[in-house]
């Protein structure tokens, strides 16, 4: 198993340019809002809770503003997978990343996906890889002709030459629809924490609801989901102290927990953070560590 250590993300010193825009507008001091009218500020999104609102900043008045979720620019760099920026036709950012060696894409749409990374923002080219999305697993004829195309969602890479001054474009083509989308950008340092055992658990923690009404009619509320695995890693001791170091630093830190870079287990690929971890000195040579991870919505 793996782990991505992500950077803390600065919009001002690290987005160089970016071609989403925004699907919300700006609040203006002019304006007087409704009740749930929808307005964007600081690069959020805020919802009014009342009407005849005007000449309320956003983030100093709670009582007639609610913080709904990142705004479509900065969507892709918040804690939340399901929050996605999105764009027609493709979509490129342009980053300052800094000294890292590895880059997650989650919960992406698209057709093609391609990152360049030169060496500074005027230096030569470092990096570059394009990889097509196509995840579709094909079993049998009728499959091959009749079934959709299934693209994957989760891209990560780990193989970026670190350079200190590193700056790093992605562009995200169409897919089959005009959207393009990403769902969270994370990139910084990638340890290895050991060996994942075979008897991995993947699954979602789903928070969709049933509501029952006063006439017993049932309604399925559909709501978000998240990640979770549960794994066993085998640790050489001599990784022993380094292993617990890694993960005390990691408390409660949302970071990106690669159980497998094997594509027929991508689910594997979990942004979250860990509930708990033992590690039991099971042989002279080797520990094995329990670890569960809890995915974020």
């Amino acid at each position: 198993m793996q782990v991505i250590k992500p950077v803390t993300f600065n919009k001002n010193t690290m987005l160089v340019s970016t071609t989403a825009t925004e699907t919300v507008p700006a609040w203006s001091s002019a304006t007087t809002y409704n009740a749930d009218a929808e307005v964007l500020y600081n690069d959020n999104i805020y919802v009014s809770l009342q009407g005849s609102n005007t000449n309320k900043q956003p983030d100093t008045n709670p009582t007639w503003w609610l913080i709904k979720q990142a705004g479509n620019r900065m969507a892709m760099f918040d804690d939340s997978v399901s929050t996605r920026t999105t764009a027609t036709s493709s979509l490129q950012v342009v980053l300052n990343t800094g000294m890292i060696n590895s880059i997650a894409f989650l919960n992406i749409s698209g057709n093609t996906l391609t990152v360049t990374a030169t060496e500074s923002p005027s230096g030569p080219v470092v990096y570059s890889k394009t990889i097509k999305l196509d995840g579709t697993i094909i079993t049998n004829w009728y499959e091959y002709f009749f079934e959709p195309y299934e693209f994957l969602s989760d891209v990560v890479l780990t193989d970026i030459p670190p350079y200190s001054g590193m700056q790093m474009t992605v562009q995200i083509t169409t897919g089959p629809t005009s959207e393009v989308a990403i769902g969270n950008l994370i990139f910084g340092t990638l340890y290895t924490l050991g060996q994942t055992q075979y008897g991995v658990s993947v699954g979602i923690r789903d928070f969709s609801i049933k509501e029952t009404d006063d006439f017993g009619n049932v309604r399925l509320l559909q709501r978000a989901y998240s990640k979770r695995m549960n794994a066993q890693i085998f640790v050489p001791n001599n990784n022993f102290n380094k292993l617990n170091k890694i993960l005390a630093d990691l408390r409660a830190t949302p970071a990106v927990y690669i159980g497998t870079q094997d594509e027929r287990f991508n689910q594997a690929i979990v942004y979250g953070y860990y509930r708990d971890y033992d590690v039991v000195i099971q042989y002279p040579g080797a520990s094995l560590c329990s670890i569960e991870i809890e995915g974020l919505i």
